[in-house]
């Protein structure tokens, strides 16, 4: 009995100490709540964003501070897809975002997205490489080693891209 409250114990004190980096928040009509993690990327404003499909399913995306609309790729169906009712990326106070490029190894603490496709994917940017590609956020497929992205309404696939990653700046 007491082996199990120990571990217990442990197990409370583990997850006290937990916290996750970042979160996914309401912007209604829009609206940029404090805290939500911006670039900026030709002369705008980008912001990553949450939105469902008509059938419910999560996707991840971004939005303009412009367009006021989350745009995502829908990579089963390899379309490009918006909703006006969405969440968005924000980062604690003492976080801090960096891009991070590998190429076979998804770099500690990248951010995950919480879409069910076909694999895990996580928050990336691709990045223009000779023409093939355009600077443009998107989420990554380790396994495919693409990034699926979208500019404007059209979908674009690149296999050069960095990560998003968080860096607890309080360490």
């Amino acid at each position: 009995m007491e082996s199990q409250m120990q571990f217990l114990v442990c197990i409370v004190i583990a997850l006290a100490g937990r916290s996750d980096s970042y979160n996914w928040v309401d912007a209604p009509k829009g609206v940029v709540p404090l805290g939500t993690y911006e670039f900026e990327l030709y002369h705008e404003v980008h912001h990553f964003c949450e939105a469902r499909d008509d059938e419910g399913r999560l996707h991840t995306g971004t939005f303009t501070d412009k367009e006021k609309i989350c745009m995502y790729v829908n990579v089963k169906e390899k379309t490009v897809e918006s909703s006006a009712k969405f969440q968005v990326l924000t980062l604690n106070p003492n976080e801090k975002a960096v891009w991070k490029h590998t190429e076979k190894e998804i770099p500690e603490n990248a951010v995950p997205c919480d879409d069910k496709e076909s694999e895990e994917c996580y928050l990336g940017m691709a990045f223009y490489s000779d023409g093939l590609c355009h600077e443009a956020p998107g989420k990554v497929f380790l396994k495919k080693h693409r990034i699926f992205t979208h500019i404007g309404p059209k979908l674009a696939i690149c296999p050069y891209f960095n990560y998003l990653t968080i860096q607890d700046m309080s360490k």
